[in-house]
């Protein structure tokens, strides 16, 4: 199933695999929604892994609309989902500017939250979720792939 924006055409990929280009990052947020579920259901995922599967995609997806374009620049977001034993692999890519998540120390949770620097959480939330995280930086941009296993 490829779906752009809010139009998703039916069926899978030759390979099983689903796609969403999220171009318009924040205003997609429904969209991504409606496409996580529904994939969720054809690939059978459990209600806490849907869940855990999408606010992980949303706090990405607000990441790279937030900070990814200081330039300016058209956003091309792509998210790719597909099924693998025992769980599912998603692959996120963007022409944002180069940020590896992977790289960012998690915060410190010991500090109190007024001597807390701001951000960060967020990242931190996506690698406590995920159950394998790569990065790549490629000449388009940016690539995550995050497997979580069921």
């Amino acid at each position: 199933m490829t779906a752009r924006n809010d139009r998703v055409d039916e069926g899978p990929g030759a390979d099983g695999s689903c796609a969403i280009a999220l171009d318009e990052g924040l205003s997609a947020i429904g969209a991504l929604h409606r496409f996580m579920e529904s994939t969720g259901e054809r690939l059978g995922w459990s209600p806490r892994t849907a869940l855990q599967l999408t606010l992980a995609c949303e706090e990405l997806l607000t990441n790279i609309a937030t900070y990814g374009y200081p330039d300016g620049g058209e956003p091309r977001i792509l998210l790719t989902v597909a099924k693998v034993a025992g769980g599912a692999r998603l692959v996120l890519e963007d022409n944002a500017a180069a940020f590896d998540p992977l790289a960012k120390a998690d915060p410190d949770l010991t500090q109190d939250l007024d001597s807390r620097p701001i951000g960060g959480l967020g990242v931190y939330f996506v690698k406590r979720l995920m159950d394998e995280l790569e990065y790549e930086r490629l000449p388009s941009g940016n690539r995550l792939t995050m497997i979580k296993y069921e």
